[in-house]
């Protein structure tokens, strides 16, 4: 698989782990990023936790999923865990809020923080607050700046 392309599988997987990490640490945003600079995507976590209770015990609830759920293509090295009020949440945020009012989007060549995204992956929020069976939708490619 190439580590440069994110492919349907991996975005199965993170939905999948999203549902088995929620009860343990509350997200309010999910989402695959792969950095111009760094040429690999990221999976992106952003919770209240990191500012009440440290990025330290976030990270070991997100390992404790992962071994709970015995998950073989979990890689730890591939998951950023952030504050929700994070800059890169809010520019998010407001990249959603400028296209048709759909909760998740493919974003390309978009800057948020201070992170040059080349591609961005969001996941909608009915995949980990509740909708368990939601399918997730086709993509649609935006190009877009902050």
């Amino acid at each position: 698989m190439d580590p440069n392309s994110l492919v349907e599988d991996q975005i199965d997987w993170g939905a999948q782990f999203l549902r088995h990490l929620v009860p343990h640490l509350p997200i309010k945003l999910a989402f695959w990023l792969k950095e111009s600079e760094e040429g690999r995507w990221y999976f992106y976590l952003a919770s209240k936790d990191v500012a009440t209770k440290g990025a330290l015990d976030g990270y070991r609830r997100i390992v404790q999923t992962a071994h709970d759920t015995q998950d073989q293509r979990f890689d730890l090295f591939r998951v950023k865990l952030i504050d929700e009020d994070d800059r890169i949440v809010r520019d998010i945020s407001k990249l959603r809020g400028r296209g048709p009012a759909l909760n998740w989007r493919f974003f390309h060549d978009c800057r948020l923080g201070d992170v040059n995204a080349e591609a961005l992956y969001v996941y909608p929020e009915s995949v980990f607050l509740g909708d368990h069976g939601a399918k997730i939708p086709e993509a649609q490619s935006v190009a877009t700046n902050l």
